[in-house]
């Protein structure tokens, strides 16, 4: 059985962009850097396809509805697209966005850089994943 572990995430409609650590559980422990990320694709993408499944809205309680709304959009947890995604697909994809540096990996503030180097991961560990985006764009 894996461990679980604590994945920091921005909180929805949060202003301040507070990271919340949400517990993670993982089918099994990883070895590698590798294995996390398809680990943690996998959650979320079983996560995204039962929403898509069940597609029924979500009643959020009026503080979250407040949060939501300081930041200009209240949501209720509907995919209008109902798409499922693939796992495998999933997973090729947020590796090669992990090898082509689109985001990084840390966990307990140290950033994890080799996909295959081992690695030991312990219950409640505290991971990050960064994403990086382009500070500079075209203006023409």
């Amino acid at each position: 059985m894996g461990a679980t572990i604590r994945v920091n995430m921005f909180g929805v409609g949060s202003r301040r962009r507070k990271i919340q650590p949400t517990a993670t559980p993982l089918r099994e422990e990883p070895h590698t850097l590798r294995e996390l990320i398809a680990q943690c694709v996998e959650v979320c993408v079983e996560r995204h396809n039962r929403r898509a499944e069940n597609n029924e809205p979500t009643n959020p309680s009026d503080e979250e509805v407040d949060e939501m709304a300081k930041v200009g959009k209240v949501a209720f947890g509907i995919d209008y697209n109902g798409a499922v995604v693939p796992l495998e697909r999933a997973v090729v994809h947020a590796l090669q966005a992990y090898e082509d540096g689109l985001f990084r990996v840390f966990r307990d503030g140290v950033e994890l850089k080799e996909l295959d180097a081992p690695l030991e991961v312990h219950e409640n560990d505290v991971f990050t994943f960064v994403r990086l985006v382009a500070l500079s764009g075209s203006m023409w």
